[in-house]
């Protein structure tokens, strides 16, 4: 049997030792508890102790260090990068950060339920009712930021980043946009506020 926290890389265990020492008296038995450390922390303990007390088995992710939205424009983001955020612009396509409600969640339903194949792929949200894709954008929602981009007033993408209970990493939980407007770069715009944001949320931690 294989457990794991509720909420794994959003929820990090603040003392895994205790919680290991509690399932060995658990029943029915744990085999396996595993679980994901903050990034900052994993990468301390190999440079000071060159080792974890426990088995590691190293992921993989997409990470970014932010210090200042400037450094990310200047000097992270490549030129396609810039020249798309601009398209989106010119585009009209505006992203700002939105609070959950149902209407957001409707804009949402009808992103996942636009087209059943993405990228020659099904695409998973497709078919799922409203009530569902409220529900589960409704997690986290305490140490979340959602981004809307829009077209006019017209919901053409979102971004749902959640902050993890260390405070050093906000994540992108869910994201997409509508298809028809591929051609507006609204992914661009998404992804360069959520540079602003993470910018915004170390210097408020």
């Amino acid at each position: 049997r294989v457990a794991h926290p509720e909420g794994d890389t959003y929820r990090n265990l603040d003392s895994p030792q205790s919680i290991v020492e509690k399932l060995k008296k658990w029943k029915p038995r744990v085999d396996l508890l595993t679980f994901m450390q903050p990034l900052a922390l994993a990468l301390a303990m190999v440079l000071t102790v060159g080792t974890f007390p426990c088995f590691v088995d190293w992921d993989d992710w997409a990470v970014v260090p932010i210090s200042t939205y400037d450094f990310w424009w200047t000097n992270q983001a490549d030129e396609n990068v810039r020249n798309k955020v601009r398209k989106a612009e010119k585009n009209g396509i505006t992203v700002r950060e939105v609070a959950f409600d149902a209407n957001l969640s409707r804009g949402i339903w009808e992103i996942y339920n636009e087209l059943p194949i993405r990228q020659n792929r099904p695409y998973p949200h497709y078919g799922k009712d409203e009530d569902t894709v409220y529900q589960e954008l409704a997690t986290f929602s305490d140490c979340s930021v959602y981004l809307g981009a829009y077209l006019d007033r017209e919901l053409a993408g979102f971004m749902k980043l959640t902050l993890d209970n260390s405070g050093t990493q906000l994540k992108t939980m869910s994201i997409g946009t509508l298809s028809r407007y591929r051609n507006k770069a609204v992914m661009n715009a998404l992804i360069r506020s959520e540079e602003h944001t993470s910018e915004l949320q170390s210097h408020h931690d």
